[in-house]
C-alpha cells in the first residue's frame, strides 16, 4: 500500500493570503493531511496573478501558463484541492504538466453542482487526473461513467477552529449563509409566538454579505447557540446545484461546536450520522417547537446529544479518516 509520504498537496496558499471563509475549509485539510505526512508543495503566486488575469478579467480562457517550478517525480501521487470550478480551472496547465512528466494527478472536488458538470468534465479530459475523489456522492456517481477513477470521499471540518469552547449559549438559532426561508419563517414565528428578541437568531439579513468574514467569529457564533440550521444547498439554489444534495461543511463544524443541528437531511446524511443526529424537521408542516422544545426544557438532555454527536464525529469524520480513505482507494 502507498504510504502518506508518497503523496504531495500542490498548494495555493501563498498567494491566498487573503480569503473568504470557505477556504479555510481547504486550507484545513490540507494542514490535516501534512501532519499525517503527507508532503505539501506551494505554487509560485506569479503564475496565479497572470492566469487569473487572463482567464477572468480578459476572458481569454485558452491562454494558460504552467507553473514549472514543481519536479515531478515518475508515479508520484500529486493531490490537488479545488473549492470550486474557477480553481480547477486556474490550475489546469499546471496539472496537466504533472501528467505529461509521468505524475499521477489526484484530485479532491469540493462544490461539483450540476450547472457545471460539462465544463468540469472538459477539464478532467484535458488534465487526465489518475483518480477524483468527489466531496458529493451525486457527482461521483454522475463522474463514474466519464472517468476511470472516481470516489466518494465526504467533507469534514477545520479542527484547527472548530471544536467545543467554554461559550456560554446565548442565542437560541443560528443559520450561516444562504437562508432556507421556509425554516427561516418558521422560525420568526416561533421567536414571536414567545416574544423572543431579535438577538435570539443570528441569519443573513443582506443578500450575499457574509455574517462573521472571520472563522474564529463564525466559531463563537455556532459556540453560543443552541440550534444551527442546515440544509443541502438544493433546498435553495437548485438552478445551480440541480439535485446535488450532500453533507457540506457546515453540518461538520456545527457538531464540532457541540451545537445541534435542525433542518432538511440531505440525500447522505443518515449514510453518514446515525439517523437521530440532527434534528430533522417536517418538508410540508411546521413541527419546529415540537421538535425543539424538549431539548430546551431539558438542559442534561440537549448536552448528551451534543456530547455524543461530537463523540461520533471525531472517531469517524476528521480529515484523518478522510485521508485513511484515499490511501486506501490508492491501493
Amino acid at each position: 500500500m502507498i504510504r502518506k509520504n508518497g503523496v504531495t498537496i500542490i498548494t495555493e496558499r501563498d498567494y491566498r493570503k487573503n480569503h473568504t471563509v470557505s477556504y479555510d475549509t481547504v486550507l484545513g485539510m490540507e494542514d490535516a493531511f501534512v501532519n499525517e505526512g503527507v508532503k505539501m508543495v506551494n505554487l509560485k503566486p506569479v503564475f496565479h496573478v497572470i492566469n487569473n488575469a487572463l482567464n477572468w478579467r480578459l476572458k481569454l480562457r485558452k491562454i494558460q501558463f504552467p507553473d514549472k517550478s514543481i519536479k515531478i517525480e515518475k508515479d508520484g501521487y500529486y493531490l490537488y484541492i479545488a473549492m470550486s470550478y474557477r480553481d480547477m480551472y486556474n490550475q489546469t496547465e499546471t496539472l496537466r504538466r504533472v501528467t505529461k512528466k509521468g505524475g499521477r494527478v489526484l484530485i479532491y472536488c469540493f462544490d461539483t453542482w450540476e450547472k457545471r458538470y460539462d465544463d468540469w468534465e472538459n477539464v478532467f479530459k484535458r488534465i487526465d487526473p489518475y483518480m477524483v475523489f468527489f466531496a458529493y456522492k451525486r457527482s461521483m456517481l454522475y463522474f463514474s461513467s466519464r472517468l476511470e477513477r472516481v470516489c466518494f470521499v465526504p467533507q469534514s471540518m477545520d479542527e484547527k477552529y472548530f471544536y467545543p469552547r467554554d461559550i456560554d449559549k446565548k442565542r437560541a438559532f443560528i443559520q450561516i449563509g444562504r437562508k432556507n426561508v421556509k425554516i427561516h419563517n418558521r422560525i420568526l414565528n416561533y421567536m414571536k409566538d414567545r416574544k423572543m428578541s431579535d438577538d435570539q437568531y443570528v441569519y443573513e439579513k443582506t443578500p450575499g454579505k457574509i455574517i462573521y468574514p472571520e472563522t474564529m467569529d463564525l466559531v463563537k457564533g455556532l459556540c453560543a447557540s443552541y440550534f444551527s440550521v442546515c440544509a443541502p444547498q438544493s433546498a435553495e439554489n437548485a438552478a445551480l446545484t440541480g439535485n446535488v444534495s450532500d453533507v457540506t461543511a457546515r453540518f461538520y463544524e456545527s457538531i464540532a461546536c457541540k451545537t445541534l443541528i435542525i433542518g432538511f437531511k440531505p440525500e447522505t446524511f443518515d449514510e453518514l450520522f446515525p439517523a437521530d443526529t440532527m434534528v430533522e424537521l417536517s418538508p410540508d408542516r411546521d413541527d419546529l417547537a415540537e421538535k425543539i422544545q424538549k431539548y430546551l426544557d431539558d438542559p442534561k438532555l440537549y448536552r448528551e446529544k451534543v456530547d455524543a454527536n461530537y463523540e461520533y464525529l471525531i472517531k469517524h469524520h476528521r480529515w484523518k479518516n478522510r485521508l485513511d480513505q484515499i490511501i486506501e482507494y490508492l491501493g
